[in-house]
């Protein structure tokens, strides 16, 4: 059985775009949008979106991937990269168990051709937790003598309750709070913060400046102004993406940058400024989003994945009534010398992408986990 795998064009970009919207395990991480947003923030960067057909021309497969290439670390693979992002193989539906098995071959096929003529020093697949395809491509490396390392993560999401009661002031997303969360949200609007969507360049700018500073406070690696210029310029406001802010005396104090795809509200960027946090201008920011996000029918809340070890993060999440779900990171290592980097250089050479799990390199520095 035999489909035409490809490397993905302008001319496919309508036709990926309408098998995303006929299947259930896509991601907004999938879409052309998102692939564009990517181009356009990553440095030098090349897009392979690896494509399926079936033998009517119908898309039925989709591995999106980016290479990074070093002027002195090679190069490598990444399905997705940039921070917060998910890969993952997905084919449709439709397909029968034999034609599921088929499709991926072919298509995992490509992708180690890709990594050879290419030369790819290792190429990281981030599944979605949405596709099961952990189990077929822990079984086609070993069955191809590929060694690689998986990294099981966890991500969180909470399921919104079902209302037809536009009239509804919160209280559904209050009853599925853990009590703590519901005090930290009730603080948050005694505190008389202005809850309010706000998608102006004004609003841009200072999300921006109020992630940056939380990033470096925590050692984090912050966005940058590209990306927030891309979604302003790119997406559209109320149907890609809101903002949402707690204002104090008309000053922004909380922001929050979701983005929607199909049923999903995805967090992507929140903000508080730091001599505001005690009174939880965010809960109430959340609670606000979630509430809205439930009247327009979104199905979905995903938090995006939660490091190993960030306990109060999790707990903060879980919270507000989100459920785990397990997804896994693997690296396919082609060129075995890469464990002697230090994640010091790794990170200097492949800025946004994942080159290799820092706690395996044999240069690792004392700090590295």
């Amino acid at each position: 059985m035999e489909y035409k795998i490809t490397i993905m064009t302008d001319k496919d970009e309508k036709d990926i775009d309408q098998f995303l919207n006929n299947i259930t395990n896509a991601s907004l991480y999938h879409t052309t949008k998102y692939k564009a947003l990517l181009v356009g923030v990553l440095s030098s960067a090349n897009s392979k979106y690896i494509v399926a057909r079936d033998s009517s021309g119908n898309v039925c497969g989709l591995l999106p991937c980016f290479i990074k290439k070093s002027m002195d670390q090679g190069s490598i693979m990444n399905s997705l990269p940039y921070y917060g992002s998910h890969g993952d193989l997905i084919t449709s539906p439709e397909l029968n168990p034999e034609q599921l098995l088929c499709c991926r071959q072919q298509i995992m096929k490509l992708f180690l051709q890709i990594c050879h003529e290419e030369n790819i020093r290792t190429a990281t697949i981030i599944t979605t937790g949405l596709s099961n395809t952990n189990d077929f491509l822990e079984s086609y490396f070993e069955l191809n003598n590929i060694e690689f390392i998986t990294v099981r993560r966890v991500g969180q999401i909470t399921t919104l309750p079902d209302t037809s009661d536009e009239f509804d002031d919160g209280e559904a997303i209050m009853n599925m709070c853990h009590q703590k969360s519901r005090n930290m949200i009730r603080k948050g609007y005694k505190s008389n913060y202005e809850i309010e969507i706000d998608n102006s360049p004004a609003s841009f700018q200072t999300l921006l400046q109020l992630h940056t500073e939380s990033m470096l406070l925590i050692g984090g690696i912050p966005k940058q102004n590209c990306f927030f210029d891309f979604i302003l310029n790119n997406y559209k406001p109320n149907i890609d993406y809101n903002i949402y802010t707690a204002k104090s005396d008309g000053e922004i104090v909380a922001s929050l940058l979701l983005l929607y795809f199909k049923n999903t509200v995805e967090y992507f960027v929140p903000a508080t400024r730091s001599d505001h946090k005690k009174n939880q201008p965010m809960s109430a920011v959340i609670h606000t989003a979630l509430t809205e996000a439930m009247r327009n029918n979104y199905k979905k809340w995903s938090w995006g994945g939660t490091p190993v070890g960030h306990k109060n993060l999790h707990r903060f999440k879980s919270r507000f009534g989100a459920d785990d779900h397990f997804y896994c990171s693997y690296t396919l290592v082609f060129d075995n010398s890469i464990k002697n980097e230090t994640s010091e250089t790794l990170l200097k050479s492949f800025p946004d992408f994942y080159s290799y799990p820092f706690h395996e390199l044999n240069g690792k520095k004392k700090n590295d986990i």
